[in-house]
């Protein structure tokens, strides 16, 4: 009766341990996807006067826009750190983004809780164009 108890308990231990080896797997892989598309645009950079070239050579910008060029059934997300400064930013970075030729149906605009001066561009890997 005692080795009956012992190897259920073992089983238990096996199928904890397993569970948490899964978990882990999975949270690790939904962080790096998550750090692969998540592209952070300052303040600073984007204080500057702008044309076409000075808004595409933006790092965030330029990442971003190569992404979804292979990517046509996805969309942007655009988050910004919230309030009326912040919504006007993210929606003058949409009119370029549609300026340069991404479809505005592809934007989505998304308050967050960001630091004041940055504004973060996802590809949203749930969307379908």
């Amino acid at each position: 009766m005692m080795n009956h108890k012992r190897s259920l308990n073992y089983y238990k231990l096996f199928y904890i341990l397993v569970f948490f080896f899964y978990l882990s797997t999975v949270l690790s892989a939904e962080q790096d996807d998550i750090k692969a598309e998540v592209h952070t645009l300052s303040l600073q950079q984007w204080s500057v006067p702008r044309d076409a070239m000075t808004v595409l050579n933006m790092p965030a910008i330029s990442a971003t826009m190569k992404a979804l060029a292979s990517q046509h059934n996805k969309k942007l997300v655009l988050r910004y750190p919230g309030g009326e400064v912040g919504m006007l930013w993210a929606s003058e970075l949409k009119g370029w983004l549609v300026s340069l030729g991404l479809s505005s149906s592809r934007i989505k605009i998304q308050a967050a809780g960001l630091k004041p001066d940055e504004l973060e561009l996802m590809i949203d890997k749930d969307s379908n164009h």
